[in-house]
């Protein structure tokens, strides 16, 4: 947050550190949107807080970075690495495909009664990442944060291994960003 506040001086931009649930708006917007981080909100509170918040035609935006199908060889290699390691992550079956990702998203959307679905984009991309580059992603996801210290050491060393043994110390990170935008219902 103080990251944030010092890029933004200067702006005409308020900054308040609080869960969206539990936060009480100070006025209406045009725009409400989220970046990788709507699933944590409670759907039951978001949606109804956010159209709260809204101007009469306000928007909700929702974007997330999904990793796209079909896998990389490197995410297929990768997955004897977790689960030999850190099992309790799961693995890449028992995760929702892409597709049914946004469907969920979009599902939930007009399921709140609160929106008028606009528009659903998605952005496909990819970023070269050295061996380093990849552990520090790895160290942004919450679930590998959430890992025991010692696991999560473990796991790291395995899939820089993997990286530098196999891939030369650089893999292809692809991405696939989905933008849901919706307009709030009159």
């Amino acid at each position: 947050m103080e990251v944030a506040r010092r890029k933004l001086e200067g702006y005409a931009v308020e900054s308040i550190e609080s869960r969206f649930e539990d936060w009480i708006p100070s006025g209406s917007f045009d725009l409400v949107a989220s970046g990788t981080t709507w699933h944590w909100v409670d759907p039951e509170v978001g949606y109804g807080k956010a159209a709260a918040a809204l101007d009469y035609g306000g928007f909700i935006a929702l974007f997330w970075n999904l990793h796209p199908t079909p896998f990389t060889k490197f995410f297929l290699d990768v997955q004897t690495v977790y689960r030999r390691v850190a099992p309790e992550l799961g693995s890449i079956e028992d995760k929702p495909s892409t597709a049914q990702r946004i469907e969920e998203a979009s599902n939930s959307i007009d399921a709140s009664g609160l929106f008028e679905k606009l528009a659903v984009r998605k952005y496909p991309w990819k970023r070269s990442c050295s061996r380093d580059d990849y552990i520090r992603l790895l160290d942004t996801y919450s679930d590998h944060r959430a890992l025991p210290k010692g696991v999560r050491d473990r796991l790291y060393g395995g899939v820089g291994r993997l990286i530098d043994e196999k891939y030369g110390g650089v893999v292809e990170r692809p991405y696939l960003t989905e933008l849901i935008v919706a307009r709030k219902s009159s």
